[in-house]
């Protein structure tokens, strides 16, 4: 029980962090909702108080309407303590179904905006030949699930001719139906969508926070081969090859600049720049006091190399 009323706890601190101003209502009412999610609260912002039973009514009708009275309430008083004073005294005397129905209507343009954004996205998404598959779907139904959240919900038949209009040719198969490939592999699986929403975390954390209440209730399944997990885990092959050396004078030239030095040099000097034939292995340093004076002094240089062996300097490799 101390357990749960600490997770409520902190999840309220998040109201409190970043109360209801006006500009930031979207995030403000998405984080409501988690909150009252997780408090079983919800359908207090979702459904009307409607009016008390009569006196004759059963029993277990005048409990649920006590229960979502007292709940509305709890939520309304939620909402007060986390807007701005000028918020509060346009809301104080409304209960919490009719609050958010004022707020919505105030705030309707900016939902609008954020609705034209995501449905945007959503329209133009196509996943690209060798991307992932799992990933492109959940980003798809992120989306979806946002419109919803906005007042704007797809039909699930809608949102599956979306994702299959998004996909390549090569996907063009029967093999492909997304219904059929949800139910077969991760993508539809509450755990994997919480695995990835939460950074890849492993399976004994989910079923931690699963049983603290801090997730939506569903069922705990085993999560197959997570390619994200795999690519991430990954090691690069140590580099085996042996790299071309130059077959001529002045073919390449490797150069590097160093400084500023701790000691300052006799004339002032606090940098050099080296520069070395790749084929000779023979190198020139030059002194410098800025860093400035480098393509100076390459100059110098390539004037002196060039007239010495009567050839040019083909390529400059530079770690810069």
């Amino acid at each position: 029980m101390a357990g749960s009323t600490s997770s409520t706890f902190c999840l309220r601190s998040v109201l409190d962090k970043d109360k209801l101003s006006g500009n930031n209502f979207l995030g403000w009412y998405r984080n409501l909702r988690i909150v009252l999610t997780q408090e079983k609260k919800l359908y207090v912002l979702e459904q009307p108080l409607l009016a008390p039973p009569p006196d004759d009514a059963p029993q277990a009708e005048k409990d649920a309407y006590s229960k979502h009275h007292d709940d509305a309430m709890n939520v309304g008083y939620l909402m007060l303590v986390t807007m701005d004073s000028k918020l509060q005294k346009q809301h104080e005397n409304m209960r919490a179904y009719d609050m958010i129905v004022h707020l919505r209507q105030l705030y309707q343009e900016q939902a609008r905006h954020e609705r034209f954004e995501i449905s945007k996205a959503l329209f133009q998404a196509r996943l690209t030949e060798g991307s992932s598959m799992g990933l492109h779907v959940l980003k798809m139904i992120g989306y979806v699930e946002t419109l919803g959240r906005v007042g704007f919900p797809l039909s699930q038949e809608l949102a599956t001719d979306l994702v299959l209009q998004s996909l390549p040719s090569s996907y063009n198969t029967p093999i492909y139906n997304v219904e059929t490939k949800r139910l077969q592999s991760n993508d539809s699986s509450p755990t994997y969508l919480w695995h990835c929403r939460l950074g890849h975390i492993s399976e004994n954390r989910i079923a931690r926070l699963h049983k603290d209440g801090l997730l939506d209730s569903f069922d705990l399944e085993s999560i197959e081969t997570c390619e994200p997990c795999l690519m991430g885990k990954m090691t690069k092959a140590p580099f085996t090859g042996k790299g071309e050396r130059a077959s001529d004078h002045l073919a390449l030239i490797h150069t590097d600049v160093c400084g500023p030095v701790n000691k300052l040099a006799r004339g002032g000097y606090l940098y050099f720049i080296t520069f070395t034939d790749d084929f000779s292995r023979f190198g020139y340093v030059y002194l410098m006091k800025h860093k400035s004076e480098s393509i100076e002094k390459f100059k110098e240089f390539k004037n002196e190399v060039e007239n010495q062996f009567g050839k040019s300097i083909k390529v400059l490799r530079s770690d810069r």
